[in-house]
């Protein structure tokens, strides 16, 4: 990179400062944050805070991950910090095709695939099979023994899919501007939260992208775009088309997914 060259926001370290907060989409209602900082300053004139770390810079967080401050908009939205991940290669990548058999009698064998240590997936190991498309744009309740498991959804995200996870207690209305939100999209589905944890922090929803997550507990389909054009940004980093392949010698398992804290 040269000197006059900008480095994206996504890679930029969090001592990097303001100016390694998520990008345009992120900070698109520049009123709304201009307003926000008035708020801030005068706080910090009235009250006499105690200097400690400025939410306005990105933090390391959970996995390795980067955490960027919501904006206004998000959190009004009661949204929290966008988490960026950046994993070694030996954590995600295609499952080999002869992972389930046997080398020697092709007889399936039952094989561990471990799974992520984050509470909304945003990569890992998945089945590389360019046939693998979502079917539907908004899945529902009902749908439970034909959702796309976590080894299908982690392709569609590694493909470019974002997905938006609701709780299935959400009201009809907001449902429904979920679906209308996902219909005009054609990069992102709407997938109800069957786990038994909750999404983080309880919240009601939460959006993913290959490697990029965000959890809120207001819909507002302003925020979700806003997360949409960032997701989109972070897939730019990698080749969708070339998965990295898992080399594994015969017998072995796939690594487990054991990032720092």
């Amino acid at each position: 990179m040269t000197m006059n060259e900008q480095q994206p926001w996504w890679g930029k370290p969090a001592e990097e400062g303001t100016n390694a907060t998520l990008g345009k989409n992120h900070f698109r209602r520049g009123i709304l944050g201009i307003a926000g900082s008035f708020l801030a300053v005068g706080a910090i004139m009235v009250g006499g805070l105690v200097a400690g770390p400025n939410p306005e810079l990105p933090q390391a967080g959970q996995w390795g991950s980067t955490m960027y401050p919501a904006n206004v908009t998000a959190l009004i939205a009661e949204c929290g910090e966008t988490f960026v991940f950046d994993p070694e290669q030996k954590y995600y990548g295609a499952i080999p095709e002869n992972y389930f058999s046997d080398p020697n009698s092709g007889v399936e064998i039952a094989r561990t695939v471990p799974n992520h240590p984050m509470r909304v997936p945003v990569f890992g190991y998945f089945i590389n099979d360019d046939n693998l498309t979502p079917d539907k744009k908004f899945f529902v309740e009902s749908d439970e023994s034909s959702l796309p498991g976590r080894h299908i959804f982690l392709k569609y995200m590694w493909d470019g899919w974002k997905i938006i996870w609701y709780a299935p207690d959400v009201d009809d209305e907001t449902k429904e501007s979920i679906k209308n939100f996902v219909t005009s999209r054609d990069d992102t589905i709407a997938i109800p939260w069957m786990d038994d944890a909750p999404l983080p922090m309880n919240r009601k929803f939460a959006f993913a992208g290959w490697n990029i997550s965000q959890s809120c507990n207001k819909w507002d389909p302003d925020v979700a775009s806003a997360f949409m054009g960032d997701a989109q940004e972070v897939h730019k980093t990698i080749d969708g088309t070339q998965p990295p392949a898992i080399n594994l010698s015969e017998g072995e398992d796939l690594p487990r997914i054991d990032m720092p804290e």
